[in-house]
């Protein structure tokens, strides 16, 4: 708003010659209820009017945005004043944006958010402009002639805004606390089930039970996984790696997760892998989760003794993995929304089938994030339904490496520190019964006196501790010499990116979430890495 002393008439400044004769009476009369309509929409709209005549520095302001800048009337529309109610750390901004506007080089556009301080009160108030310069001329000879905008007060809006995202950040910083909460006891109930599992001896009702808990722990760590996941996608930060895959491991793997609950409804599972490897570019684990998400989900939905279909399709650029069951189908009005977050089938009314309605949200946006896309078909309710993945078919593949050994490891010395004493001792009984030597703390403090008596060579250190979380604790460890060839291991309920990113910034070696499986834990143990260093 680069302006010059206001016109007292309330007119816009003509300093431009007139060549025209006098509009005839008829014209005037056009003229006259032609700014009426103007000066009226611009009154309803609430927004104010301001333009400058460059070539002669005089520029005029409509009453609408003296009264929203709270300027009277009768004041000289000045460089000062219009400076004057520009918020302070945003005047040099919006100067910068105006001089680009006048830039002959330049669109002529501007549009910015800003913060005003009225004149009148001193009330702090956010500010929309949007303007365009006319130019004349061209090329070199390009010069701006007027400058015209309009000023709309959109604090209402900041303040929703701002209000929201308030709410989303204390929605995720939630859902990071549910999930260490609900991690904890998952952790305790895992490792109390391989427990039972080595000592269950042959008992036909002791493997079954043991079965049963193992399922409804997957069950309850899925859906934990999937609330986690919807924090991400909101915040733009659920990741996915990228490397050479073959389809029919990723669909193996997937079915591998819903064995149990297909025997457990009688169901009849049909996987028809290709007959030639195929292969994707993308992230293992999350197309596993994607396939094996929509597996549960046919799982679900469909009544005992039912038939779920695997197959795949392919052409020159893309594969197509189409997922078919005869179960309770989708009814035409849901179809469209399937993918959508919270949406659920009626029948899941009766929380028969379970699940948060979320699981085929982040699926979609997964196979997005891959290039893919996702789909679902169904002739109706009861007449089944069709979920299909579609991922660019990748060409040329290099040859993959050998196969990995899995490492027997030796002993090690493990200290295990942990508030949660179900979780510490649950799992150091495990590492008992394979041989480590263990010991527990269940305090910060404990934790330290521990690590400097016992000197172990792996350190399993949750995070969330009271008085002293687990950062400042590995920060304290890597300070101390005698400890340098003992491997931290953060083992904590927080798995956000930005939680593991923290446990490498303060010294942890690696970084595994609760419930994690005993087998990656000793291929943790078993790795040579970190040992024997300094």
């Amino acid at each position: 708003m680069s302006v010059l002393p206001h016109d007292p008439s309330g007119e816009r400044p003509d300093t431009e010659p007139r060549s025209n004769p006098e509009p005839r009476p008829d014209a005037e009369q056009a003229l006259r209820e032609s700014e009426a309509r103007f000066q009226l929409a611009v009154k309803a709209a609430g927004f104010g009017v301001y333009s400058h005549d460059v070539r002669a520095n005089q520029s005029w302001w409509s009453p609408e945005l003296y009264a929203l800048l709270g300027v009277p009337s009768t004041a000289a529309v000045t460089v000062e004043v219009a400076q004057g109610v520009t918020h302070p750390e945003d005047r040099e901004r919006m100067v910068r944006a105006m001089e680009a506007a006048l830039d002959p080089a330049g669109s002529g556009e501007l549009a910015e958010e800003f913060r005003v301080l009225r004149a009148d009160s001193g009330e702090l108030r956010w500010v929309y402009t949007r303007a365009q310069t006319l130019f004349e001329g061209e090329g070199a000879a390009r010069r701006p002639v007027r400058h015209t905008g309009v000023l709309l007060d959109v604090t209402d809006r900041k303040l929703v805004e701002e209000t929201l995202k308030r709410a989303d950040r204390q929605k995720n910083d939630f859902l990071a606390v549910l999930s260490h909460e609900l991690r904890n006891p998952l952790a305790a109930i895992s490792n109390a089930g391989e427990i039972l599992a080595r000592v269950a001896g042959d008992s036909p009702t002791a493997h079954a039970a043991l079965a049963m808990l193992s399922r409804q722990t997957g069950q309850l760590t899925r859906l934990v996984d999937d609330l986690l996941d919807v924090s991400r996608v909101a915040q733009g930060k659920l990741t996915v790696r990228s490397e050479p895959l073959e389809l029919g491991e990723i669909i193996e793997q997937a079915a591998e997760t819903v064995q149990t609950l297909v025997r457990e409804k009688s169901h009849r599972l049909i996987v028809s892998k290709p007959f030639v490897p195929i292969h994707v570019r993308g992230d293992r684990a999350r197309l596993v989760q994607c396939v094996g998400n929509i597996l549960h989900n046919a799982v679900k939905y469909t009544d005992p003794g039912g038939e779920i279909e695997v197959r795949v399709q392919q052409d020159d650029t893309n594969v197509s993995i189409d997922v078919r069951d005869n179960g309770g189908g989708i009814a035409p009005e849901l179809l469209p929304h399937v993918f959508d977050l919270f949406v659920q089938s009626e029948r899941a009314l009766d929380r028969s089938h379970g699940g948060l309605g979320i699981g085929l949200s982040v699926v979609r946006h997964l196979i997005e994030r891959h290039g893919g896309s996702v789909s679902a078909a169904s002739e109706g309710i009861g007449r089944g339904a069709v979920f299909s993945i579609r991922l660019p078919r990748l060409g040329s593949v290099p040859a993959a490496p050998g196969p990995r050994v899995a490492a027997k490891g030796p002993v090690r010395r493990v200290l295990v520190v942990d508030d949660d004493a179900d979780a510490a001792d649950s799992i150091a009984m495990l590492l008992r019964l394979n041989g480590h030597s263990v010991e527990v703390a269940y305090t910060a403090l404990a934790g330290l006196e521990a690590a400097l008596r016992f000197v172990p060579d792996v350190m399993l250190l949750d995070i969330g501790l009271p008085r002293m979380n687990g950062y400042e604790i590995a920060r304290r460890i890597r300070s101390e010499p005698a400890l340098r060839r003992t491997r931290l291991l953060a083992l904590s309920g927080f798995g956000r990116a930005e939680d593991r990113e923290r446990s490498r910034a303060a010294g942890f070696d690696d970084h595994l979430v609760k419930p994690a499986s005993f087998e990656a834990l000793q291929d943790k143990l078993a790795g040579d890495e970190g040992y024997g260093e300094g």
